[in-house]
């Protein structure tokens, strides 16, 4: 079934992007982390962190939403960094999904 498999494909981007988010959160300086560790964002973060594929569509787009205001706050050089990754595009193709 066509729809079936396109709501799997886009479970499994879904859980790509948070795999890039999470990757790229880990490579912030510290005092960036801890910030973030306690904003209330971490919480969404954890909540769709303990099973990305599985979230809704309303929490993806909460998630969604969340990163790209923390993608505003990030260092320049780093956001250079991630612009130049495969994960900038996955990126890119969640913000047609989940953006407003």
């Amino acid at each position: 079934d066509v729809y079936k498999r396109q709501e799997d494909d886009e479970d499994q981007n879904f859980s790509n992007f948070f795999d890039v988010v999470n990757n790229l959160l880990g490579d912030m300086p510290e005092d960036f982390i801890n910030n973030f560790i306690s904003s209330k964002n971490f919480k969404l973060f954890e909540k769709v962190g303990a099973d990305a594929s599985s979230t809704t569509t309303a929490t993806r787009k909460k998630f969604f939403n969340m990163v790209n205001q923390e993608l505003g706050t990030i260092p320049d050089d780093k956001l250079q960094e991630f612009m130049a990754t495969p994960g900038f595009q996955l990126f890119i193709e969640m913000s047609e999904i989940y953006g407003e």
